[in-house]
Order: structure tokens, then sequence, then C-alpha cells
């Protein structure tokens, strides 16, 4: 009887074991909770009114975020009854820009093909200033301005 009472003991541990959780280990097989904590995200914002073609210039203004895995960009055409273009999507960040080792090329929709893709690069000695590129990751020979500058680090 009581090899019975160990073999069952023994069977119920092993059987149950799958379930036993340690404390602070997460269940998936139980609902999860909502937080109620409001994640702070923190933003650089660069702002500068870039060369346009067809109208008065362009608005730009652009968050990107601080792990610099994304942005946020608001484009507005001065001069024209239009609503604001906004967009937002995957950011890379590459080291190094022509002479400059430790300038930073922020790549926008990295992961889109290459026609969706813009192109700032920060020079180290210019930290607070993003420079826009080409498509093929030159700067723009013009006297125009192309640069945007850094407003603020905001955070919510």
């Amino acid at each position: 009887m009581k090899k019975l009472i160990l073999i069952v003991s023994v069977l119920v541990v092993t059987l149950s074991g799958g379930c036993v959780q340690k404390s602070g280990e997460e269940n998936d097989s139980l609902p999860k909770q909502k937080s109620e904590t409001v994640q702070s995200s923190q933003f650089e914002i660069y702002e500068g009114i870039i060369p346009c073609a067809d109208c008065e210039g362009i608005k730009m203004t652009l968050k990107i975020a601080d792990d610099f895995q994304s942005y946020e960009l608001v484009e507005v055409y001065l001069g024209k009854d239009a609503q604001p273009f906004m967009s937002h999507g995957k950011l890379n960040t590459e080291r190094g820009f022509e002479n400059d080792v430790n300038a930073t090329v922020f790549v926008l929709n990295y992961d889109q093909p290459e026609k969706n893709q813009i192109y700032f690069v920060r020079l180290t000695n210019m930290r607070d200033r993003l420079t826009m590129l080409d498509r093929n990751r030159k700067k723009i020979k013009s006297d125009l301005n192309y640069i945007l500058t850094k407003k603020s680090d905001f955070k919510f």
C-alpha cells in the first residue's frame, strides 16, 4: 500500500509539474492584464523649411524616437491650400559620412524600397542639425537650405 501511495504521489507531482509556476514568471496560458501605466516616450524634434519646386517651401518637422527605431515626419507645403502630409515608419542609423567617421546617417523607411527612403546626416561638429541628403546619400549641391534644426527633446 505504501508503494502505491508513493507511486501515485510521484505521478501527481510529475504530471502537475508542467502547471507549477515559479514566483515572478508569467504563464502564457493565463489571460494577461492590461497595464494601466502609460509608457513615456521621448523624441528629438527637428524643424526646418526645405525648397519646393511648386510652393513657397516645405516646412518639415521630424520626430526621432529616443531608441532610434522609429520616426514621425510632418510636411506642410507652404503657400498651398493642402493638409499636412504625415508619415511614420522605421528608422535605421549608420555610422560615418564622407570624412566624418563619427557622423550619423538617419535612414527613414530603411525597410522599404530605396525609392521610399529619406536620408539625413548629423555631422559630429553640428550635433543640433540634420542635413537632408539626396537619394544616393550625398549632400545636395545647392545654395538652398536643406537643414533641419533641433528644437527640443520632447517627453510625454
